[in-house]
């Protein structure tokens, strides 16, 4: 069973910070996260554009929660 994690922005963004990323991974097979979740990210949070050039890795996915959504009804 894959261990799936739903993730607001403030701990990517700080692990994003300090290049750790890996750590979720070493826990999380998948880290689903919202579309608002992936552009706050993506705009860099409160870093002063620090996350710019974030590349956001495949095992970051907001597939994952609209499948979720979409079998519990939330169309």
């Amino acid at each position: 069973m894959s261990k799936i994690l739903v993730c607001n922005t403030g701990p990517l963004i700080a692990f994003s910070l300090i290049k750790r990323l890996d750590i979720l991974r070493s826990i999380f097979d998948v880290i689903a996260i919202s579309e608002e979740v992936r552009h706050e990210v993506l705009q860099g949070g409160g870093t002063g554009g620090k996350l710019a050039m974030w590349t956001e890795p495949e095992w970051i996915s907001d597939a994952v929660l609209k499948e979720a959504l979409y079998q519990a009804g939330e169309k």
